[in-house]
């Protein structure tokens, strides 16, 4: 009964709902908005570290993402607010194209680009570390990342580059200049070169070593210049575990292949079907730890470059999931234990505040999708924190 339920996990994925919602709202031209007009409106964002707990032991960092939970300036600054009292780092998370000519030849990016940038860097928690996230793939994770230009992100690839290799020369020049800039501008505490790299294994696997190949032209050129700079690539969970059709063996073994080309293990983690059935935040952990021994096993460190699960029982068409509060309390429970015990690098949730109200912006076959991470976050779209949020806050106060 509860695979019924998340049956419909397998039919749509976090990058498809975010292709569509890019195509009826892109979010790059939202934040470009907002950095030039809303904030004088709503005011601005508390001072860096305003509200801040007190100095932390901990050996992990903690935070969100960027993706807000509404349009409105309000909503905004709320958001803005939010950050430097509940996290210690911010999640940039670029999955929507690449400007490639641009970042080959050297020349200005676009005002689009730039606008994004910009509001992510000076406006959301200017204060806190940053965990860069840019990846070479297209959405899909099936082939090279689609073109970023004056038009937005998310646009066809111009030629020559609708031609070209994940390992052509061109391409490996660009995407380390790229990535220099990026760095240069965002200063961050971490950078993760590949987002979700291993579902390039199931779309397309022909391509996986010219990936692979990629990644250690972007490590070394990058290690040499910015040595103490930790590397990241991340991995989907379900599909390294073989769910989604994934054949387990090859997916440890592409993890093998690329570890030479990372000090960081990412893992992106939205294990719907293992809250749903799990009785207690040990089983999660346990089976979680279990789950991930291969990663353990490569002696490298490992972080949650982003992760959820629902708070409450949500009805897609006619599927029922079944999570409660109590559901997330555990998830992120286990979680944090999991952190600790195994001395993990970060842990982003992905969604700090529920984003339902702005579900009305787009039509309503997208609306039923996108319900499915819409109450991910840890307080509510009022701004009112959940249970599980006393229990992140407990960790961050460490």
């Amino acid at each position: 009964m509860i695979n019924q339920k998340v049956s419909i996990i397998k039919n749509f994925s976090l990058r498809k709902i975010i292709i569509f919602a890019i195509a009826a709202i892109t979010l790059g031209a939202f934040f470009y908005f907002i950095s030039v007009a809303s904030i004088a409106i709503a005011g601005k964002p508390d001072k860096p570290g305003a509200g801040n707990p007190p100095p932390s032991t901990r050996t992990y960092d903690m935070g969100f993402s960027s993706w807000p939970p509404n349009f409105d300036a309000g909503s905004i600054a709320s958001w803005q607010r939010f950050f430097p009292k509940h996290a210690d780092i911010k999640l940039l998370h670029f999955d929507s194209g690449i400007p490639w000519p641009e970042a080959y030849s050297g020349a200005a990016f676009s005002s689009h680009l730039q606008g994004d940038w910009a509001f992510k860097r000076d406006e959301l928690a200017p204060g806190i570390k940053t965990l860069l996230a840019i990846t070479p793939l297209d959405f899909e994770r099936s082939s090279l990342a689609l073109y970023w230009g004056e038009a937005g992100d998310g646009q066809p690839l111009p030629a020559p580059w609708d031609q070209l290799a994940l390992n052509d020369p061109m391409v490996k020049e660009a995407y380390v200049n790229y990535l220099e800039r990026a760095i240069a501008y965002f200063n961050p505490a971490y950078v993760l070169t590949g987002i979700e790299a291993n579902l390039l294994l199931s779309n397309d696997e022909s391509q996986w070593p010219a990936y692979v190949e990629l990644q250690q032209y972007v490590y070394d050129s990058l290690k040499a210049a910015h040595p103490d700079l930790p590397i990241a690539v991340s991995f989907a969970y379900d599909h390294f575990i073989g769910e989604f059709g994934a054949d387990t063996l090859r997916q440890q073994a592409g993890l093998q292949e690329i570890s030479p080309a990372i000090d960081i293990v990412g893992i992106s983690l939205y294990p719907y079907d293992l809250v749903l059935n799990a009785a207690s935040a040990a089983e999660i952990k346990s089976t979680l730890i279990g789950n991930l021994q291969p990663m353990w096993d490569l002696q490298k460190k490992v972080a949650i470059s982003e992760m959820g699960v629902p708070d409450r029982s949500i009805t897609v068409g006619t599927t029922t999931f079944d999570f409660s509060s109590q559901d997330q309390v555990n998830f992120i429970t286990a979680v944090l234990e999991m952190v600790e015990e195994r001395d993990l690098s970060f842990v982003i949730n992905y969604v700090a505040i529920d984003y339902d109200k702005m579900l009305t912006f787009f039509a309503p076959e997208l609306q039923e999708i996108l319900k499915i991470w819409a109450w991910t976050g840890l307080a509510d779209s009022r701004f009112r924190g959940k249970p599980a949020l006393g229990v992140w806050d407990s960790y961050l106060a460490h």
